[in-house]
């Protein structure tokens, strides 16, 4: 759900608090979301104690899809000049009430980021901000591989270790319902693809100082 008010500029989070909710009572309602990737696959996770799990609309195998899939509040990537690309659809879609104008994400999480089709970031300055683990900063580095020749530039950024809560991965989930900005996100400057697990980028520093290219 997306509040927004049209006569004293209140903020999402101040108006949730005067309804007597949080901001996380806006996400997924019982743990559960629809996410439509338009190509005839419907996307379906639950989130609970046991962890997430993604089904499709119907009974029987998860057919691929390749497609970005993009918020509704967001603009459509050919029409963005900057996209910040997210590790999965509730981070895209805190992007998207940070203030990104264009947040896109892909299907299948760090496992499905080389099966993503990323021709509609060509020509596009792309901002990957994954989950600050290593995995997460593993599909940056995929990413920004992917992205060379495709995208006019490339950057990382991560949600600062502080936003976590000790369980979760610090995204732009964690970011968002904590009350920060898009301008609370550190840049990373990833290791090189040969470079071993020691060298990924320590969670709980203040930032690398840099932005991968």
């Amino acid at each position: 759900m997306l509040l927004a008010c049209h006569s004293h500029q209140c903020s999402e989070g101040d108006i949730a608090g005067a309804l007597g909710l949080q901001r996380r009572d806006l996400f997924d309602r019982d743990g559960r979301a629809v996410y439509d990737y338009s190509d005839f696959k419907i996307v379906r996770t639950r989130t609970g104690d046991n962890g997430k799990s993604v089904k499709p609309e119907k009974a029987g195998v998860m057919p691929e899809t390749r497609r970005l899939w993009v918020p509704e509040v967001s603009v459509k990537i050919e029409e963005a000049e900057t996209v910040h690309l997210a590790e999965g659809e509730k981070s895209a879609d805190a992007l998207a009430r940070l203030g990104a104008r264009c947040a896109a994400t892909w299907a299948g999480g760090t496992g499905g980021v080389n099966r993503a089709d990323l021709t509609a970031l060509a020509g596009k300055d792309v901002v990957i901000v994954p989950d600050n683990d290593e995995p997460g900063l593993k599909a940056a580095r995929t990413l920004t591989d992917r992205l060379a020749g495709i995208a006019k530039t490339v950057t990382v950024q991560r949600v600062p270790t502080r936003y976590g809560n000790g369980v979760n991965l610090n995204g732009p989930a964690d970011l968002w319902q904590a009350g920060g900005t898009l301008a609370d996100l550190e840049p990373v400057i990833l290791p090189a693809a040969s470079a071993g697990p020691q060298a990924w980028p320590d969670r709980g520093g203040g930032g690398a100082g840099g932005a991968a290219k």
